[in-house]
């Protein structure tokens, strides 16, 4: 009996970066805890909070990027972050106050991590 050669499909792009990113969100959903926590308005407050603080690191720099930046402009969290945590109550110095994410600059380091930080903030709506 011979065996054939079988051509595979190319892998998509996105199933490709699917498969890459895949621990990166196991361990992001471990770390924030989510189904651990008791519902609370102050924890989601707190969690609102942490996400407007990488946001607002995190966007600036996708804008040196042309591409990445226009498409940005369509998809920014940060305003609906700030509406958001308004509702649950913050102040507008409550919320200028939020500990910015510093670790969000090694995301943007070149085009190829922008890109694919993108994707996964993307996939996460």
């Amino acid at each position: 009996m011979s065996v054939q050669s079988v051509e595979l499909p190319p892998t998509s792009i996105v199933a490709l970066l699917r498969s890459r990113t895949q621990d990166a969100h196991s361990a992001l959903e471990a770390q924030l805890g989510l189904l651990e926590q008791p519902a609370s308005t102050e924890y989601y407050a707190h969690l609102l909070s942490r996400f407007l603080g990488f946001h607002l690191v995190w966007e600036q720099d996708i804008k040196t990027f042309s591409a990445l930046d226009r498409e940005l402009e369509m998809r920014s969290r940060i305003r609906q972050l700030r509406h958001d945590l308004k509702t649950l109550g913050l102040t507008e110095p409550e919320i200028g106050a939020v500990p910015l994410c510093g670790d969000a600059h090694r995301l943007t380091a070149n085009e190829a991590h922008a890109l694919g930080s993108f994707y996964v903030l993307e996939g996460s709506t």
